[in-house]
């Protein structure tokens, strides 16, 4: 099953989102800071944009995880 890692600063939100994708049979990991993604390796990260919404921002971060493009 797939790795998945939510970024997310909103806690209600991020269990929620955990809960949901474990029930479902993802392993999931979830954080309020990006740094995490750089630890471990996963299939799908979902993150929140943070306002305001900075395009370039996004790609640095992108760029931290070692992603390079975002789907």
């Amino acid at each position: 099953m797939a790795r998945v890692l939510i970024v997310d600063d909103d806690v209600v939100l991020r269990d929620f989102l955990k809960s949901s994708l474990r029930e479902d049979g993802f392993e999931v990991d979830a954080t309020s800071r990006v740094s995490r993604a750089r630890q471990t390796k996963y299939d799908v990260v979902l993150k929140d944009i943070e306002r305001p919404f900075s395009l370039d921002k996004l790609q640095r971060q992108l760029k931290l995880m070692g992603l390079t493009q975002a789907a």
